[in-house]
């Protein structure tokens, strides 16, 4: 970003910035708030309206904005107009830190600072930092400081934290000095805000995933004993990768580390001060009045999402789980009709309102187990999650996206999706004896038992990373389909494969020789990944198959009897580019389709009679003699550099779809179009002169690509097209009568006006 300006346009009565890109040489208009919130929020609700080089003085109120920004504090002092004014390098910052011989420069201070922890927004060579400075004159956020570092030590490279960049112990005057990598992408409590503002509420699949994102972040705290003793909305930050979004837990200042081996670590002693704000970005909204808080004992938390034990100044993983149940209930509450919810649990009854007809049954009852007022009833990760299990069975399927021993009571679940952060050993009983569908995530990679799966299974799909050896038993005799991820490269013995089997596809990476027997005659689709290219033998292809995929760069000769006699679909990869013999291709084939590097010349007999479907790839340009193209093709597709001139006969009879690539750019003679054909289409460089009686008079979808400026005359057009696409004009008069679709320059043309 070089150059930041305030214009004198108005948008909707708002004022607009342009900010200069270098990379795109172009204006990004954003329309932005002036006003101040409550929470002394500035700039807020700002909207990318596109990239363009004209400003409109106005648009419609409803208009389609690109992108909603919604900016924390900093953000809001980054577009500074007075200071940023016509300021192109880093000389501008007016302040700039040392920490450890590297120099930060200053972009904002944090409005929520203080005279105990000074926060800055700060970019050093690379990315923003944010800075924390923690001391100064204050012995208990010192000793926090020492704590927060602890942790973030322990939890480097886990991205599900925000990730410490550097510190300094500034021992003399005991302060110390903390940057962390800053989170762009705001936190929940922002989203939340959003959300109510644009009247919008989180999904159920939403707060499933964030739940299930939460707890995965609980195990790993757990793994080190620490208890994070603040978790809120606006410590869960968002990074934008997918559609929910990864959450990263931020803010360990107030954290205790625990004796696993006790439920309550021990009480505080120190100064009761209560956490009311948060230093890495805005602050929710405290609906505590101040006589509420005078009862309250705990040291460290904030107000609303403290556990009773907490409260007590007993700190364990239950406090956290609680905290985590007051942040998804305060999800919960973006409709207007449910505002008040959070405030009202957050009152001496301690009331659960959700909305019945918003939310499942499931849900509402999962969140009052996370918020149950007893700390046994929360002491037990595993329990929770076990309840966990129980609340995402819904109409008989189970979502499980943690790392942590899966539990399952129910006899009726059919289908089990396990999410990416799965990888733990299943024993035996585990899956329900009703399993018929199963999904493994992306890192799943255990070794499976015989008597793991359950006989009922059909449906078996593993996942990115699974690569183990299946012994003979471990895949059951009731399974039809089985999809292998990309890493799987194991030898498959004879017997792996139940002779159920139907459908089977390999990841990318499998590139192991298939003997005869290894693939059951039960097979009826088969697809290879990218690596794959084994020499196939005689009977290796099951006689049942009819459906095959090579992949990538599968590039080996093909004998006769290789390609079974029941084979209707196949499909080559990219790399096939070997000489067909007449009889490799079955009599039974209907469709086929060659890869792009595919540019064999094709003798008499090589397609079969049967042949419906016929699809050559970028490469092909050989000449094709009469015979060649089976009487029985109904559908032809050129690839990119086909340029052959089309003899009288080539084509048959029996064809009613044809396409043209690219580079053709041959004349056609009357008759070289067989009067079949219903479908015709013309790639771009095709620009010849078209005779009365080459368009067959069964013509009904013609295209012409962008090259063609040849006047068509009276007669040319057959009186049976309906549909017409190209690209220059065409009187009225040389149109057929009946024409229904007229389309120049991808534009649809009314017919009765033209």
């Amino acid at each position: 970003m070089n150059n930041i300006k305030l214009t004198d346009k108005l948008i909707n009565g708002k004022n607009v910035l342009e900010i200069n890109l270098n990379t795109l040489q172009q204006y990004i208009v954003l329309v932005y708030n002036h006003l101040k919130d409550k929470e002394n929020e500035q700039h807020t609700n700002i909207t990318l309206i596109g990239n363009i080089n004209h400003i409109y003085d106005s648009y419609a109120v409803d208009f389609k904005s690109i992108c909603v920004e919604l900016l924390n504090k900093s953000q809001s002092y980054t577009i500074n107009i007075e200071k940023n004014l016509f300021k192109n390098n880093l000389d501008y910052f007016e302040q700039s830190h040392i920490i450890n011989n590297k120099r930060y420069h200053s972009i904002s201070r944090f409005t929520n600072s203080n005279a105990i922890n000074d926060v800055y927004l700060v970019c050093g060579t690379d990315d923003h930092r944010l800075i924390n400075y923690k001391g100064k004159d204050n012995q208990k956020s010192y000793e926090r400081a020492k704590n927060e570092i602890k942790s973030m030590k322990l939890l480097k490279y886990n991205r599900r934290f925000v990730q410490l960049v550097d510190y300094h112990h500034d021992k003399d005057n005991q302060i110390f000095h903390i940057i962390t990598e800053y989170c762009d992408g705001g936190d929940l409590s922002q989203k939340y805000k959003h959300l109510t503002d644009i009247n919008l509420i989180f999904s159920e699949s939403y707060i499933s995933n964030y739940i299930s994102q939460l707890f995965n972040i609980l195990l790993d705290l757990d793994k080190h004993g620490i208890v994070h003793c603040d978790i809120k909305p606006s410590n869960i930050f968002i990074h934008e990768l997918d559609d929910y979004g990864t959450l990263i837990l931020g803010d360990f200042g107030c954290c205790k580390f625990i004796d696993k081996s006790t439920i309550i670590e021990y009480q505080d002693t120190k100064e009761h001060t209560l956490e009311t704000n948060d230093f890495n970005s805005k602050t929710i909204d405290h609906e505590i009045s101040v006589s509420a808080i005078s009862n309250i004992n705990a040291t460290r938390g904030t107000i609303g999402y403290i556990s009773p034990e907490a409260m007590k100044r007993q700190y364990a993983q239950s406090c956290d789980i609680f905290s985590i149940g007051s942040t998804i209930l305060k999800l919960l509450c973006c409709h207007p009709d449910d505002r008040n919810n959070h405030q009202l649990f957050q009152s001496t009854k301690r009331e659960i309102k959700i909305s019945e007809c918003r939310y499942s049954k499931q849900l509402i009852e999962f969140i009052h187990r996370l918020l149950d007022q007893s700390p046994k009833n929360r002491e037990s990760l595993n329990q929770i999650l076990n309840q966990y299990i129980e609340t995402n069975t819904n109409n008989k399927i189970i979502t499980f996206n943690l790392n942590t021993p899966f539990h399952n009571t129910s006899v009726n679940v059919t289908e089990i999706n396990f999410g990416y952060e799965f990888n733990q050993i299943l024993s035996i009983g585990v899956l329900p004896e009703s399993l018929e569908s199963l999904v493994f995530g992306r890192n799943f990679n255990q070794i499976l038992s015989v008597g793991v799966l359950p006989e009922s299974l059909k449906s078996l799909k593993f996942g990115f990373r699974f690569n183990q050896i299946l012994s003979v038993g471990v895949l059951p005799e009731s399974l039809k389909s089985l999809i292998f991820g990309i890493e799987f490269n194991q030898i498959l013995s004879v017997g792996v494969l139940p002779e159920s089997l139907e459908s089977l596809v390999f990841g990318n990476r499998f590139n192991q020789i298939l003997s005869v027997g290894v693939l059951p005659e039960s097979l009826k689709s088969l697809v290879f990944g990218i690596e794959f290219n084994q020499i196939l033998s005689v009977g290796v292809l099951p006689e049942s198959l009819y459906s095959l995929k090579f992949g990538r760069k599968f590039n080996q000769i093909l004998s006769v009897g290789v390609l079974p006699e029941s084979l209707e679909s196949l499909k080559f990869g990219r790399k096939f580019n070997q000489i067909l013999s007449v009889g490799v291709l079955p009599e039974s084939l209907k469709s086929l389709v060659f890869g792009y590097e595919f540019n064999q010349i094709l003798s008499v007999g090589v397609l079969p009679e049967s042949l419906y479907s016929l699809k050559f790839g970028w490469e092909f340009n050989q000449i094709l003699s009469v015979g060649v193209l089976p009487e029985s093709l109904y559908s032809l597709k050129f690839g990119w550099k086909f340029n052959q001139i089309l003899s009288v006969g080539v084509l048959p009879e029996s064809l009613e779809s044809l396409e043209f690539g690219c580079k053709f750019n041959q004349i056609l003679s009357v008759g070289v179009l067989p009067e079949s054909i219903e479908s015709l289409e013309f790639g771009y460089y095709f620009n010849q002169i078209l005779s009365v009686g080459v368009l067959p008079k069964s013509l009904e979808s013609l295209v012409f690509g962008n090259g063609f400026n040849q006047k068509l005359s009276v007669g040319v057009l057959p009186e049976s097209l309906k549909s017409l696409s190209m690209t220059n004009y065409i009187d009225r008069k040389d149109l057929p009568q009946h024409i229904e679709n007229l389309f120049i320059r991808g534009q649809r043309i009314d017919i009765d006006s033209f």
